[in-house]
């Protein structure tokens, strides 16, 4: 659970820990760090781009 939803296996979760992305209660909950938030708004705003080229004709 990464702020109180499941987004991924416990592999994946320990990766982003170790990048600095998310940390651990210890308990099994999971939450973004601030780095961990900075980096999804900018995979957000990826998305977002991607979604308006591929609306073009």
């Amino acid at each position: 659970m990464l702020n109180g939803t499941r987004v991924a296996n416990l592999d994946t979760m320990q990766a982003l820990y170790r990048a600095g992305f998310a940390t651990s209660d210890g308990q099994g909950c999971w939450r973004a760090t601030p780095s961990g938030l900075a980096l999804r708004d900018h995979l957000d705003k990826i998305d977002l781009v991607m979604l308006d080229e591929e609306a073009r004709p």
